[in-house]
């Protein structure tokens, strides 16, 4: 009987250590999962925050090159800097940009400059409905930049929408979103 007794013992002994060793185990693959995914979460709030805090540096620098006047906003990482149509073009309807509005597109362009990482959009503002009119407004902009203060064509890309009660032109400095989504999709995989 106390055989019996030991032999049972011994058994259960050796169940619990194999349930203990696969609890263990499997511990270990959710630490490792978790830590995988900690380091997957990291790089994002990384991305966001890096995005953020230049966002707010180009804002600074932004009112240094461009002056304390210069219409700046940011939002989602993104900075917006905000011109009149006429002050670019002497009036709503002209699609050739005044003398005066190369100086600002200069100081633009240098603003670009320390932003190489960012991508720039021009974006015209319409509230009446006319956008072949703000089309051409936002290609001589983007041509000026491009033409007469080297900022590379392929950062910039041009866009055309209603203002909502506002119009303008916007240059945009966007965060590299299709990197950033390059990167978050290695992550995962």
């Amino acid at each position: 009987n106390l055989r019996q007794a030991n032999a049972t013992l011994m058994k259960n002994l050796n169940s619990f250590s194999e349930i203990s060793s696969k609890n263990s185990e499997t511990v270990n693959k959710a630490l490792a999962s978790l830590k995988e995914k900690e380091q997957q979460m990291k790089l994002i709030t990384n991305t966001f925050s890096s995005n953020d805090s230049s966002a707010i540096a180009l804002i600074t620098k932004g009112k240094q090159t461009l002056g304390e006047d210069a219409k700046l906003a940011t939002g989602n990482g993104t900075v917006v800097i905000d011109n009149s149509i006429a002050s670019l073009f002497g009036n709503d309807t002209a699609t050739t940009l005044i003398p005066e509005s190369s100086e600002w597109l200069g100081r633009i362009a240098q603003l670009l400059n320390l932003a190489p990482d960012r991508k720039v959009v021009v974006q015209g503002l319409n509230i009446t409905g006319e956008f072949g009119l703000t089309l051409q407004q936002v290609t001589a902009v983007a041509s000026a930049l491009i033409e007469n203060h080297n900022v590379a064509p392929e950062r910039i890309q041009i866009e055309v929408r209603d203002g909502n009660f506002k119009e303008g032109i916007n240059i945009r400095l966007e965060p590299d979103h299709e990197d950033f989504y390059k990167k978050v999709k290695e992550s995962l995989n």
